[in-house]
């Protein structure tokens, strides 16, 4: 599942990623990775997540981006390479301000305003 932006996304705004998931029916191995069409990015598997269970997943950015480099897009995948249904929910970037940022626009004196997953990311399945 991957979310992917117009324009680039300055790391340095964010803390964290954080989001909801289920393993779905038979459970998953979770990864993830921010893209920019280079694939310099490394992928951070998160590990299991267990069958119908909701797990909530924060991972930092400066593990998703120790490079600090613009990203366009998140991709949160069943890491094992085996296809498997899972449910995904709640999707943040969690800014430096500590404010969550969700759907619909907010803005702080730190960060711009951003409207996030109606505008910010158009979901590619």
């Amino acid at each position: 599942l991957a979310f992917r932006n117009g324009n680039d996304i300055n790391p340095s705004l964010y803390n964290s990623v954080q989001f909801a998931v289920n393993g779905g029916p038979e459970g998953i191995f979770l990864s993830v990775r921010l893209r920019d069409g280079t694939g310099r990015f490394p992928k951070i598997d998160y590990g299991s997540v267990p069958a119908n269970t909701w797990v909530v997943v924060s991972i930092p950015i400066n593990q998703l981006n120790p490079d600090t480099l613009l990203f366009s897009t998140l991709s949160i995948e069943e890491g094992s390479g085996v296809q498997k249904t899972f449910y995904v929910d709640d999707i943040r970037f969690v800014p430096s301000t500590g404010q969550v940022q969700t759907t619909g626009q907010v803005q702080t004196k730190e960060n711009p305003i951003i409207t996030f997953f109606k505008r910010l990311f158009q979901a590619i399945f």
